[in-house]
């Protein structure tokens, strides 16, 4: 019998790499751990190098010293922020007695929602003001600054809602004595000299005498948009400065909304942990998952973070996570017990129900039979992208595709998606070339640094690595480091390309079929009472526009029209915060803007406190598949938005009838 050769450290590597990776979905490549002491070290990296399999870390002592840190914080209570989170008082809310601050003379009177919420902001000397479009949370908002007794209130608001805005601050200021209060738009402080502006305000108030109240304070989750960040830094240089942020949606997708937020308005008493690890830890449990498996695929399975585990039994609705339980009843379990933590906690206010007296109802558009020539364009984005017209589609600001070619892989989903929004109400763009040609190389480039990123996204997708703008930064930095992966040479061709002007651009109707059904139902309905038409793209509102409707742009003065029009015209994307249009019942959503968190602000124009019908109608577009799991995935953040804060979500109680009803969605449980 021949000896066995002795097996080196690489070929042991090489052939543990060799072997079958187990069936997971999705597919992702082997990691190697490495000590850096070990001599062998080298070899490994060197084997990983030649598979391209896997991917190697060299872990370092002082690596491991910061892992082992990192256990011993999660472990001991005195050190992990979740524990402290979990562990902060359980509180039964009260209704704030405000003759203390009226006016002699003052007559108006606050709900007793609003004067909860006051409760919480003079309880934690901040707040967190969750209260539905309707509920009054401006009045809130004006108010804070008195409770609080502070001598500057800046309140920032959306550039729509100014108006409105002055009209309350005259009235709150003609019924309660408040201090000094500087109204600010969030356009303003996202410009180039918003930080600037804000000093000016403030003047010479001390930080620990200045209220500064977040209207809307879900525009400031994104903590990488200039505002968000101006905003998070005026709290670092003055940390006394007190904040009460006031949403009706402060969370669409994940805690890590409003995390932030949280810990500017309520500091040490944030219901949330500090430390953005434990935070994560959380968000892993309770956010809407950024992956679903395909049917017959398994999900990787989660499991509870230390001390998480903890909440079901400190929410007194649970006698305890089971530790055998299924993924979607750990999330939802874990969830209804969050959402119990919050309502219970000093400086957060959550109104559950909503205050309108009216039903609200859903139905269909009804188009008939789409006409061929959109339904093949439809359908020539199936399993390839083929041209409406055989030349160049754009979608989007500044985004194209080259349509006039077959594209076995779309290089980036998100064109593909609105493309078929545009089809589905019968237009597309197209960039019209200057000489008349498609810039090939151009297009080219774009593509192969398109499918790059959807590669990374598909196969590496981690946390801080799970988005196209996250995945080109690291992408860019690798290369111009001299790393030379595909990726990166990709990355490099398209770099090398990109600053090319854009051409102008065009809009192709195939048919004018939506603005038929547009005008049946203008016709159905116009015995009814005055009525709402909501639209997301500019083509739609030309073509509105041209063919005889009221309608209002982005900057236009709603309030001159709101009293006096039959038939108005909307933007979804200016026009669906802060305005009161209790005049209409009846509404056409031919396009939404911002998912469930832009559709729960759309409705609420209507569908709130004021409103003298009995019925608020909410018309939907249902007449393709692109639509109809557009809607269904706004269902599934909606539940998301309704389990974690407690907090009913319009488009989940709402009565779903005739054309909707057959095509709702189911409402999955993620």
């Amino acid at each position: 019998m021949e000896a066995t050769p002795p097996t080196s450290p690489v070929d042991a590597l090489l052939a543990t790499l060799a072997r079958p990776a187990p069936r997971l979905w999705p597919a992702r490549p082997p990691v190697v751990t490495v000590d850096a002491s070990d001599p062998h070290s080298a070899l490994f990296v060197e084997a990983a190098q030649r598979s391209a399999r896997a991917t190697v870390i060299v872990v370092t002592e002082a690596v491991r010293e910061r892992a082992r840190e990192e256990r011993l914080a999660d472990s001991l209570p005195a050190r992990n922020d979740a524990y402290r989170a979990l562990h902060l008082p359980y509180v039964e809310c009260q209704k704030l007695d405000m003759d203390p601050w009226r006016k002699p003379g003052g007559t108006l009177r606050l709900w007793d929602k609003q004067r909860e919420a006051l409760w919480h902001v003079q309880q934690a000397e901040g707040g967190l003001v969750c209260l539905p479009v309707g509920a009054g949370k401006g009045f809130v908002g004006l108010l804070a600054g008195a409770v609080l007794d502070v001598d500057l209130v800046l309140y920032l608001c959306p550039p729509v809602t100014l108006s409105q805005m002055n009209q309350y601050l005259v009235l709150v200021d003609n019924n309660f004595r408040i201090p000094r209060t500087q109204l600010l738009s969030y356009g303003k402080l996202s410009g180039a000299s918003g930080e600037k502006a804000l000093r000016e305000l403030i003047g010479d108030t001390p930080d620990d005498r200045l209220l500064i109240v977040a209207d809307e304070a879900h525009l400031l989750k994104n903590r990488t948009a200039a505002r968000t960040k101006r905003f998070v830094r005026w709290f670092k240089e003055f940390p006394q400065t007190r904040l009460v942020a006031m949403s009706g949606t402060m969370t669409t997708r994940s805690l890590d909304d409003f995390a932030h937020l949280a810990e500017l308005a309520l500091r040490g008493k944030s219901p949330l942990p500090r430390v953005r690890r434990q935070l994560q830890g959380w968000c892993k449990m309770l956010d809407v998952p950024k992956d679903f498996a395909p049917s017959g695929q398994p999900t990787r399975a989660i499991r509870p973070e230390l001390w998480m585990s903890m909440l079901p039994v400190w929410s007194k609705l649970h006698a305890g996570l089971p530790i055998q339980i299924e993924e979607d009843a750990r999330r939802s379990m874990l969830r209804q017990a969050f959402a119990h933590r919050l309502d219970n906690t000093a400086g957060v206010a959550i109104q559950h129900e909503g205050s309108v007296g009216a039903s609200l109802l859903f139905d269909a558009l009804d188009t008939g039979t789409l006409p061929d020539t959109v339904r093949e364009a439809i359908a020539s984005l199936g399993d390839v992208t083929t041209s409406p017209d055989g030349q160049t589609a754009k979608v989007g600001n500044g985004v194209g595709v080259d349509t006039g070619r077959l594209l076995p892989d779309v290089a980036i989903p998100l064109e593909r998606w609105r493309l078929a929004h545009q089809l589905a109400k019968g237009f597309y763009q197209r960039w019209v070339w200057p000489t008349g040609s498609p810039d090939e190389e151009w297009l080219t480039k774009r593509r192969e640094w398109g499918r790059a990123v959807n590669a990374e996204l598909r196969d590496h997708a981690a946390q801080g690595y799970d988005s196209p703008m996250l995945v080109a930064a690291r992408i860019s930095r690798e290369a111009l480091l001299g790393q030379g992966e595909p990726k990166h040479l990709a990355w490099t061709a398209w770099a090398a390309v990109k600053g090319r002007p854009l051409p102008a651009t065009e809009v192709v109707w195939l048919s004018d079929f939506m603005l038929r059904a547009v005008r049946a139902w203008v016709r159905d309905n116009a015995k009814r009472g005055p009525l709402l038409i909501w639209y997301s793209d500019v083509a739609v509102a030309d073509k509105l526009a041209a063919a005889g409707f009221k309608v209002l742009r982005g900057g236009d003065d709603v309030l001159r029209y709101v009293e006096s029009a039959d038939v108005l015209c909307l933007s979804a994307h200016a026009h669906a915060v802060g305005l009161n249009l209790q005049r209409f019942n009846r509404q056409l959503l031919l396009g939404w803007a911002g998912g469930a968190k832009g559709i729960e602000q759309l409705l609420g124009r209507t569908h709130r406190a004021g409103q003298l019908s009995d019925e608020v109608w909410a018309t939907m577009p249902l007449w393709t598949t692109a639509l109809i799991e557009a809607w269904g995935k706004l269902l599934r953040d909606a539940r998301y938005m309704q389990d974690t804060t407690g907090g009913q979500q319009k488009v989940l109680y709402a009565v779903y009838t005739g054309g909707a009803a057959v095509h709702r969605p189911e409402i999955v449980q993620h």
